[in-house]
This record gives C-alpha cells, structure tokens and sequence, in this order.
C-alpha cells in the first residue's frame, strides 16, 4: 500500500509506518529453530537416558539391599526355588519347600508383603488362580527402564506355563524382571516336581 507514490499515500506511510516480517525473515526464524531444536534433541535424549540408567542402578541397590535383609531375616539366601516353572507359595515359607523363585522370596523385602501374601490358607486348587493375579502384577522396581517397559509379556515358544498357576493361554505370559540374580542350584531341587505340591 505504501509503495505507490503519491503524495497524499507517502505522507500517511509517513505519519502512520508499517510494522511486520518479510517472507525471507520468517523462513530465517523457521530455519534457526529448527537449528536450535537439531542441537538440542540429542542433549535431551541423552539426559532421558542418564535418568533412566540411574534409575536402573537404583533398582539394583534396592535387591541388594532385600537381599541382605532377607538374609538378615531367614539366616539363608534366597534360593532359586523349584526352577523357573513354579510360582510362589505363600504357606511354604522361605527354605527348600518354597517353589518360588529369588524374586518372590524377596517380595516382602521390596514392599510387596501383599503380594507375597496373596492366597495365603487357601487350598492348592485355589491358590492356582490367585497365583495367575500374582505372576502378572507388575512390579516397576523389577524392570529397567533403560531396557524395556514394565509389563506382561506373552512366553515364548516352547516354554508352558506355570505348572502351578492357571494360565489360560501362553499368550498372555506373565510379569519378567529385568535382572538376573544367583539363585542357586535349580537342578537339585528340581526333583521335588508336582507330586509334592498335591
């Protein structure tokens, strides 16, 4: 508008000066965002990620911590139970009859009393479809989330289900730990099988 030349239009630009952004200022601004925000993701991904390895670190510390505790408590280690295909038994207590694994003797330790408790006095039948809410309650703790989600995932190929749990289908699955511990000899104690759980 102010680009004509009369007189009576120059003076009103005069008076009255126009303000904005030209097409090319614009697309200058656009391009240094985009710059800045290039610079910054990475620096961004890269503090996500040292939040997460420290909080990985921190679930680490905290089984330790069970771990010594449960020792503390029982006068033993948590042992590996009767292998990875049995859930745990609340009424079987912490030594060589107890079917569960390092994790759930360590539950009580790891402010999961509840759940180390679940089917508690119950008949073996019973317990078999309290022990199905009990292998899929997912605890955060036992996850590290620089790997992985914490959640249930299906079993793979090949691997049945608890034989001591109602699993309806392999392909629900069941809450897995991140981490691994010594839970001492399974074979050993894998003689014990069904039998002695009727």
């Amino acid at each position: 508008m102010c680009l004509r030349s009369s007189s009576r239009l120059s003076r009103w630009c005069s008076r009255y000066p126009q303000h904005g952004f030209t097409l090319v200022e614009l697309l200058v601004v656009i391009a240094i965002i985009g710059i800045l925000v290039a610079l910054l993701l990475p620096a961004v991904q890269a503090a996500r990620e040292s939040a997460r390895a420290l909080q990985c670190k921190n679930n680490m510390k905290q089984l330790s911590l069970a771990c010594v505790t449960h020792v503390s408590a029982q006068g033993i280690f948590p042992s590996g139970g009767w292998g990875w295909a049995w859930a745990g038994d609340p009424d079987r207590g912490f030594g060589a009859d107890q079917p569960g694994g390092v994790f759930y003797q360590l539950l009580p330790y790891l402010e999961q009393q509840n759940l180390h408790q679940l089917g508690s006095g119950l008949s073996n039948s019973q317990k078999m479809a309290t022990s199905l809410e009990m292998v899929q309650t997912v605890i955060p703790g036992l996850t590290c989330p620089t790997r992985r989600q914490a959640g249930n995932y299906p079993l793979r190929p090949g691997y049945p289900p608890h034989v001591n749990t109602n699993l309806p289908v392999p392909s629900v699955g069941w809450f897995r730990s991140c981490y691994a511990l010594n839970g001492g000899t399974v074979l050993a104690m894998w003689g014990k099988g069904p039998s002695s759980y009727s």
